[in-house]
């Protein structure tokens, strides 16, 4: 009996993680300066990038870093910040009414 319940706690395992992957899938990451566009959102982490990246490559990578983190959204305190806040912004939904 015991061979066969490892079998089946790792399958159980994989398809719980690859449902919980699925649904937390990031398509787009937003760079914003305005504060009051992340104030009603879920904190996520700092992300930042190396001194070496190019200027032209900072927002890419710093996006890249957020979804990698789970957040679509990072506020960075100026244009050129190699720094910056990740969050998760839940979308507004319209109401039928």
């Amino acid at each position: 009996m015991k061979r066969f319940l490892l079998p089946g706690l790792l399958a159980a395992t994989a398809i719980a993680a690859s449902g919980r992957c699925a649904s937390n899938t990031i398509e787009t990451v937003s760079i914003t300066r305005e504060p009051s566009a992340v104030a009603t959102c879920r904190r996520v982490g700092e992300v930042t990038v190396d001194a070496k990246t190019p200027d032209s490559r900072i927002h890419a990578e710093l996006a890249a870093a957020a979804k990698a983190q789970g957040a679509n959204t990072v506020f960075i305190p100026a244009e050129g910040s190699r720094t910056g806040t990740a969050h998760f912004c839940e979308t507004k939904r319209l109401s039928h009414s």
